[in-house]
Order: structure tokens, then sequence, then C-alpha cells
């Protein structure tokens, strides 16, 4: 096994959520393609539970693309994380994981302006998608808190 690197700690966050969206990114895809025929043969009972009631079947939707969404992100994480500790020397974590949760926010900040520019954004919809970037950027932060290590030396 190779000896972990020295890296600017910057470096080291942009690799880690680099490697973490790319997992997180390939699951979803891979549950999509696998998730879809399962979801099409629900069509008929879907489509009665929206008719039937609608805030229900909004409530559940909701749900489950938040259960979804922590599990692709924890496994994106714990996988990232792992992969960092064994390519780099991490000295100082808290600088790793403030550093890329940083980058998340800025990315979820431009994605907002985006959406607001492209008025994909209107009325109710504004506060929800300021609140959805926090929720998820304090998951991302809390799950990089529990998963990135400091690198331990040996000494002889």
């Amino acid at each position: 096994m190779t000896e972990p690197k020295k890296a600017a700690y910057w470096n080291i966050a942009i690799i880690y959520l680099i490697i973490a969206g790319a997992i997180a990114y390939a699951i979803n895809i891979i549950f999509t393609l696998f998730f879809l025929p399962f979801f099409f043969r629900l069509m008929p009972i879907l489509f009665e539970l929206i008719t039937t009631n609608n805030k229900l079947f909004l409530f559940l939707t909701r749900l489950t693309v938040l259960a979804l969404g922590v599990f692709v992100m924890w496994l994106g994480i714990k996988y990232s994380a792992k992969s960092i500790s064994t390519l780099y020397f991490i000295d100082d974590k808290k600088r790793v994981i403030n550093l890329a949760t940083l980058y998340v926010t800025i990315l979820q900040i431009l994605s907002i302006i985006l959406k607001i520019s492209r008025n994909k954004i209107t009325g109710f919809s504004i506060l929800y998608s300021f609140i959805d970037p926090l929720i998820w950027t304090a998951i991302f932060y809390f799950l990089s808190r529990k998963y990135i290590k400091n690198t331990e030396v040996n000494k002889f």
C-alpha cells in the first residue's frame, strides 16, 4: 500500500466532493434504471392514491425522495471519505470538512440563482428552494464529520 501524500486542504476537499458526488450520481442512475420498471408496475396503485388523497401521495413521495437521497449521499460520502483517507495525509479533518461544506454551499447557491434566473422558482417554492439546500448541506456536513478521519501517524 502506498503512503498517503500531503496536499493542500482545498485540494483534498475538492477531491472528496467530486468523489462523493460522482458516487451519489452513479448510484442514482443505477437505482433509477432498476426502480423504473418496478415503478411502472405500481402505476395503477399510485394513480388511485393520487386521485383519492393527493396530500398523502405528495407527502409519501417527498419522504421517499428524502430517504433515498440521504441513503445515496451516505454511500457517496462514506466511500469518498475512505478514498481520500488512503490517498491523502489529513492532519486537520475540520479544515477539509469545512472547505468541502463551503464548496457544497456555493454550488447550492449557484443552483438557486440559476433556477431563479430561469423562472423555475416562483411563489411558495422560493421558500422551499432555500430550505431544501440547507437541509442537504447540513446532512453533508454531519456525515462528513462522521466519516472523514485524520490520518494516523505511525510512531516507531
